[in-house]
């Protein structure tokens, strides 16, 4: 077993050292191997729609109880493109973190704006920044894992008490 064990954490450094060697992140672009956290990002159309959906979400957990306006967005926003506030979405939190400082430079204006108005939500505030860009919450996402999973299971159940009644 020990055996095993040591021979699979041989392979898996083995695997990660030849990736890191060849510059290849084996086609997952968020996968960081070794690369500079802190290097500029590429802004991209899809990081400002995932930025504004995250910057909304962090401004109504801190609004939660609030009434919507002009001064308490502006309260919520002070240090709103820190990275600890990005930690479950589809990219890296400094690389999220970069795309929310250049949604606020490009978009501030509009998304404090559409934030203050609480006839929004947050297609109303997103929806022009992101286009076409099809946005997949990370609840959304974990839901839809979770699903799958229980669907899996339940499978395995009926299989496996298939096989009980055929014996």
């Amino acid at each position: 077993m020990f055996i095993a064990a040591s021979a699979a954490a041989v392979l898996l450094c083995g695997l990660l050292a030849l990736l890191q060697a060849t510059g290849t992140n084996a086609g997952h672009p968020n996968l960081v191997m070794g690369d500079d956290l802190n290097k500029p990002a590429e802004i991209t159309p899809e990081l400002l729609c995932v930025s504004c959906h995250a910057v909304f979400d962090v401004v109504q957990g801190k609004l939660k109880g609030k009434r919507r306006s002009e001064s308490t967005v502006d309260e919520a926003m002070e240090g709103i493109c820190k990275d600890t506030n990005f930690r479950v979405y589809k990219f890296i939190p400094p690389t999220m973190a970069q795309g929310c400082t250049a949604l606020i430079e490009k978009h501030g204006d509009d998304v404090e704006a559409g934030l203050a108005d609480d006839s929004k939500d947050v297609g109303g505030v997103c929806g022009g920044i992101c286009g076409d860009i099809k946005y997949e919450s990370p609840l959304d996402a974990a839901e839809a894992n979770l699903s799958q999973k229980k669907k899996l299971k339940k499978k395995k159940k009926k299989k496996s008490a298939e096989k009980k009644i055929e014996l």
